[in-house]
Protein backbone atom coordinates (compact mmCIF):
# COMPACT_ATOMS: atom_id res chain seq x y z
CA UNK A 1 0.00 0.00 0.00
CA UNK A 2 2.14 2.77 -1.48
CA UNK A 3 -0.41 5.38 0.20
CA UNK A 4 1.46 5.05 3.36
CA UNK A 5 4.41 6.33 2.02
CA UNK A 6 2.75 9.47 0.45
CA UNK A 7 0.79 10.02 3.31
CA UNK A 8 4.22 10.42 5.39
CA UNK A 9 5.81 12.26 2.63
CA UNK A 10 2.57 14.84 2.43
CA UNK A 11 2.64 15.26 6.24
CA UNK A 12 6.63 15.67 6.26
CA UNK A 13 5.74 18.52 3.88
CA UNK A 14 3.30 19.92 6.01
CA UNK A 15 4.51 20.15 9.54
CA UNK A 16 7.95 21.32 7.93
CA UNK A 17 5.75 24.11 6.17
CA UNK A 18 4.03 25.14 9.96
CA UNK A 19 7.09 24.85 11.71
CA UNK A 20 8.25 27.39 9.12
CA UNK A 21 5.44 29.36 9.74
CA UNK A 22 5.74 29.02 13.18
CA UNK A 23 2.83 27.48 13.70
CA UNK A 24 1.04 25.74 16.96
CA UNK A 25 -1.11 23.56 15.52
CA UNK A 26 -2.32 22.31 11.69
CA UNK A 27 -5.50 22.77 11.34
CA UNK A 28 -6.53 21.23 8.29
CA UNK A 29 -4.77 19.76 5.13
CA UNK A 30 -6.28 20.22 1.71
CA UNK A 31 -5.22 17.50 -1.26
CA UNK A 32 -5.80 16.92 -4.50
CA UNK A 33 -5.79 13.44 -5.98
CA UNK A 34 -6.42 12.63 -9.85
CA UNK A 35 -8.52 9.94 -10.82
CA UNK A 36 -5.90 8.20 -12.84
CA UNK A 37 -2.75 9.04 -10.03
CA UNK A 38 -3.24 5.06 -8.33
CA UNK A 39 -3.89 6.39 -5.14
CA UNK A 40 -6.69 5.05 -3.20
CA UNK A 41 -8.64 8.21 -1.81
CA UNK A 42 -9.94 6.23 1.63
CA UNK A 43 -6.42 4.39 2.22
CA UNK A 44 -5.02 7.97 2.00
CA UNK A 45 -6.83 9.39 4.20
CA UNK A 46 -6.84 6.31 6.63
CA UNK A 47 -3.04 6.76 6.27
CA UNK A 48 -2.83 10.42 6.50
CA UNK A 49 -5.15 10.12 9.90
CA UNK A 50 -2.89 7.22 11.94
CA UNK A 51 0.37 8.58 10.98
CA UNK A 52 -0.95 12.22 12.09
CA UNK A 53 -1.33 10.96 15.74
CA UNK A 54 1.29 13.06 17.79
CA UNK A 55 2.54 15.22 15.96
CA UNK A 56 1.02 19.22 15.35
CA UNK A 57 -1.46 17.72 12.85
CA UNK A 58 -3.16 15.42 14.71
CA UNK A 59 -6.64 16.98 15.05
CA UNK A 60 -6.11 18.89 11.38
CA UNK A 61 -9.11 18.17 9.39
CA UNK A 62 -8.08 16.00 5.92
CA UNK A 63 -9.90 17.43 3.10
CA UNK A 64 -9.04 15.28 0.01
CA UNK A 65 -10.61 16.50 -3.21
CA UNK A 66 -10.67 14.25 -6.22
CA UNK A 67 -9.78 15.68 -9.30
CA UNK A 68 -11.35 14.07 -12.62
CA UNK A 69 -9.21 13.19 -15.74
CA UNK A 70 -9.47 15.39 -18.63
CA UNK A 71 -7.88 15.45 -21.92
CA UNK A 72 -7.10 18.12 -24.97
CA UNK A 73 -8.17 16.79 -28.32
CA UNK A 74 -5.17 18.62 -30.19
CA UNK A 75 -6.98 18.48 -33.62
CA UNK A 76 -9.93 20.09 -32.61
CA UNK A 77 -9.73 21.66 -29.36
CA UNK A 78 -11.60 19.82 -27.38
CA UNK A 79 -11.45 19.34 -23.47
CA UNK A 80 -13.24 16.30 -22.45
CA UNK A 81 -13.41 13.76 -19.54
CA UNK A 82 -10.95 11.28 -20.26
CA UNK A 83 -10.87 7.31 -17.92
CA UNK A 84 -9.33 4.94 -20.61
CA UNK A 85 -6.28 4.40 -21.71
CA UNK A 86 -6.81 5.42 -25.14
CA UNK A 87 -8.68 8.72 -24.84
CA UNK A 88 -11.15 9.36 -27.59
CA UNK A 89 -12.15 12.80 -28.58
CA UNK A 90 -16.02 12.65 -28.53
CA UNK A 91 -16.25 15.67 -30.61
CA UNK A 92 -14.19 15.00 -33.64
CA UNK A 93 -12.92 11.06 -32.95
CA UNK A 94 -9.28 12.08 -32.58
CA UNK A 95 -7.33 9.85 -30.18
CA UNK A 96 -6.35 12.17 -27.54
CA UNK A 97 -3.19 10.43 -25.51
CA UNK A 98 -1.92 13.48 -23.39
CA UNK A 99 -3.47 14.01 -20.18
CA UNK A 100 -4.37 17.61 -18.90
CA UNK A 101 -5.05 16.70 -15.67
CA UNK A 102 -6.16 13.75 -13.41
CA UNK A 103 -2.89 11.86 -12.47
CA UNK A 104 -1.82 14.65 -9.96
CA UNK A 105 -1.13 14.39 -6.02
CA UNK A 106 -1.18 17.85 -4.70
CA UNK A 107 -0.94 19.52 -1.33
CA UNK A 108 -3.26 22.10 -2.10
CA UNK A 109 -2.86 24.35 1.53
CA UNK A 110 -1.81 23.57 5.00
CA UNK A 111 -4.07 26.14 7.36
CA UNK A 112 -2.97 26.43 10.64
CA UNK A 113 -2.79 28.39 14.12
Amino acid sequence: MHEVGLAQETLDLAVATATQQQAREIRCLRIEVGQLSGVVVEALRFALETLAAGTMAAAATMEIEEIVARAYCVACGEAFDAMAQAYRCPQCGAICPDLVQGRELRLVSVEVI
